[in-house]
């Protein structure tokens, strides 16, 4: 396989399936042909993980799409079809043994991507070939069907780049309505010291830059969202291009390098249509006294914007940080590990958070964090909730105490009330006085998006989730979000759409992969929610609770009662070892039907605070047994019944 003249590595099976469907182009070929094909008959294989595997490869390496097929469809339920139209032609090449690793194919150039590193996505318009044994394979022009009409026009780029500019015209929306602010990006300040051991640093100090930025006058300076920034750092066109499109003025850059005790920081301010630099300077400062810099960056950009900071603006600044310069680095600290979302790093950042604390027992957003950290683990690393809800709504309120009019205070506090307390109308209140204080807190805006969902008030929930992904449109997470309120607001059609944004925003995002299978088995498209549940695993890094109780509930929705029990095994098998939602298995037994079995564990979810019971009283999953006198009684002993109509 070739690209531009260069070699594209396939590995020897996903070319061997190319093969195939090029042998049998127009025809259906079922997934134990595949299989037979592909794998001795003397080797056992699980053919549903085996078979979306070397698909979805082939797919990622032809930059196919399963939405909108060019090359390879799925027939629901049947097995797959080669679509392309072809033209036969003789080539000089000598088409290779059938199977062999020979083979060779070159591909349209500008579809080649290395198919490790991105999801599956459709071509960009034109025409491109690809040759295999004496076949020449050519794809016509096709538009994107779920781009909005208005957009298809800039749809001549390829994808990467398309991307930035369709979410820009969503965030458009969103930005200030006063026809003189501005928009400023502040791109992530890079650690360049000799040791390269102070990213937790630059880090820390773009986002108080941020944070100092965003308050100083909302109305007349909006700061760019950071997944729109990297965005706009990504290869491909020009900077001042790509400005244009996010409608980005002006480009906050920089770097920091500590030696000992002794930090460097070089910050610029660069006009965005073309890359003029307005603004520049060097600080240096005690490691302790690093916090100033952002503080001066903050002054210097608003006097090169022309913007008046009001004093009662720069107080409500000083309330949001310590002045401990020690509790601040280990503040720091703690959201670096916070960042990485896995189980070794939260554990880290709760011990940064609770040093900070130690150090500074006033510091509101330490204790806000460190009660985000416990509470979101429940539902991200399955940690025990019996475990972490105490300190979750400890750590809030002591958040709250020392500040209640700081945004990630607020939120924090209701968080656990949602989450753990269960208690939505104080999660409502605490979530509404977080947006109040900071109109662009996106997480607090989408998460109460959520809360009003699973309450019943799925326009008004709509409503602001629409609002969500005008603030951040390439938040991966808004749009996952957005495909599950939508699920659970039974517009299926919304659910695939908004899942789809999330996994063409980040092709990688597992919560994405998931979304989408879900709307996908709803949807009756059994092998795409299977090819898509198998993203969702490889892209968390392996199975989960998640994903292989969804797998189970969907084997048993189909009748496949073995394959669902080998998911209740494997849970169990986990369950050995460390604690596993119940609502898990509870799920699987819902799937197969064994509304004894379900409730039974059901009821050990309530018992444990299950945190994923909170999808019960709108999730359409548990739809069959909603006038279960004991599915009510669950509700009930959850406070769920207090839904507003």
């Amino acid at each position: 396989m070739r690209s531009q003249g260069r070699a594209v590595r396939l590995e020897r099976r996903p070319m061997d399936l190319l093969i195939l469907f090029v042998e049998r182009r127009g025809e259906l070929i079922t997934r134990q042909e595949i299989v037979a094909r592909l794998w001795k008959q003397d080797v056992f294989v699980d053919v549903d993980t085996s078979v979306n595997t070397v698909i979805w490869k082939l797919r990622a390496a032809l930059r196919d799409s399963t939405e909108s097929p060019r090359f390879i469809e799925t027939v629901p339920g049947k097995g797959y079809r080669f679509v392309a139209a072809l033209d036969m032609e003789s080539t000089a090449q000598p088409r290779a043994p059938e199977g062999s690793e020979g083979a060779s194919l070159r591909a349209p150039a500008e579809a080649m991507v290395d198919p490790a590193a991105r999801h599956p996505g459709p071509f960009p318009d034109g025409d491109g070939t690809a040759v295999s044994g004496g076949v020449i394979l050519r794809r016509s022009r096709s538009p994107y069907p779920w781009w909005p009409h208005r957009l298809r026009a800039l749809a001549a780029g390829p994808l990467l780049l398309l991307v930035p500019i369709v979410a820009a015209a969503v965030w458009m929306g969103g930005r200030p309505s006063d026809p003189h602010s501005l928009t400023i990006a502040v791109l992530p300040f890079e650690d360049t010291g000799p040791e390269a051991a102070d990213q937790y640093l630059a880090d820390g100090l773009g986002e108080e830059i941020i944070a100092e930025l965003s308050r100083i006058d909302p109305q007349r300076l909006a700061v760019a969202p950071r997944n729109s920034v990297l965005a706009y750092i990504r290869e491909g066109r020009s900077r001042a291009e790509r400005a244009q499109d996010l409608e980005i003025d002006f480009v906050l850059e920089g770097d920091l390098a500590a030696h000992g005790d002794h930090v460097r920081v070089r910050s610029s301010l660069r006009r965005a249509a073309d890359q003029s630099v307005v603004w520049s300077a060097v600080y240096s400062r005690e490691r302790s006294n690093v916090r100033s810099v952002s503080r001066e960056v903050m002054g210097a950009v608003a006097e090169h914007v022309r913007i008046d900071i009001r004093p009662n603006r720069l107080i409500g600044l000083d309330r949001r940080q310590t002045s401990d310069p020690a509790a601040y680095e280990a503040y720091l600290r703690a959201r670096y590990f916070e960042n990485q979302r896995n189980r070794e790093s939260t554990a880290r950042a709760i011990q940064y958070y609770e040093q900070a604390i130690a150090l500074d027992p006033a510091y509101a957003l330490a204790w806000s964090g460190l009660s985000f950290t416990y509470a979101a683990s429940a539902i991200n690393s399955d940690t025990d909730p019996r475990e972490v809800w105490p300190r979750a709504r400890s750590a809030a309120e002591n958040g709250v105490r020392a500040n209640p009019d700081l945004a990630e205070a607020q939120f924090a506090f209701g968080y656990v009330q949602w989450l753990l307390d269960w208690n939505w109308t104080r999660a409502e209140a605490a979530f509404r006085r977080a947006i109040e204080l900071d109109p662009t807190h996106v997480t607090a805006h989408r998460t109460l998006g959520h809360v009003l969902s699973q309450m019943g008030l799925h326009r008004e929930a709509e409503r602001l989730m629409a609002h969500t992904r005008a603030l951040d449109p390439f938040s991966p997470m808004s749009h996952a979000l957005s495909a599950q309120i939508a699920f659970q607001a039974r517009d299926n059609a919304g659910a695939t759409r908004h899942a789809r944004r999330a996994t063409l925003v980040d092709s990688q995002f597992w919560i994405g992969h998931m979304q989408l299978a879900q709307a996908y088995a709803h949807g009756g498209e059994t092998d795409l929610a299977l090819e898509a549940l198998a993203d969702a695993a490889r892209f968390s890094g392996g199975e989960n609770s998640k994903t292989l109780s969804f797998r189970g509930y969907v084997m048993g929705r189909l009748g496949r009662t073995v394959e669902a029990e080998e998911a209740l095994r494997a849970l169990a098998a986990t369950a050995a070892t460390r604690y596993v939602p119940p609502y898990a298995s509870a799920l699987v037994h819902a799937g197969l039907g064994n509304s004894t079995a379900a409730f039974e564990w059901l009821d050990r979810a309530f018992t444990a605070r299950d945190v994923n019971l909170i999808f019960l009283p709108s999730d359409p999953k548990w739809d069959p047994y909603r006038e279960d006198q004991r599915f009510r009684s669950l509700l009930q002993r959850c406070g769920f019944v207090q839904l507003k109509k």
